[in-house]
């Protein structure tokens, strides 16, 4: 039991180890490059511009009901 407690532990220490960056970048950092931002050419030129509203719904004509089905 002692035994299993201490590889928990060990497998825990590891897990920890990996995820804040021991043994390379982080887990959540892959993908991103901070010097591209640095490197920004005219980034101030950048702005956001918010989406347009989209166009109210346009009513459609009433569905008709269907008529039973006869045999």
């Amino acid at each position: 039991m002692r035994n299993l407690f201490l590889l928990a532990l060990f497998a825990n220490f590891l897990m920890y180890a990996y995820g804040t960056g021991a043994f390379g970048p982080p887990p959540q950092e892959q993908g991103r490059d901070p010097l591209r931002v640095n490197q920004q050419i005219r980034a101030d030129a950048l702005s956001a511009q918010p989406l347009g509203v989209p166009p109210a719904a346009q009513p459609t004509a009433a569905a008709q009901p269907l008529a039973p089905i006869r045999n």
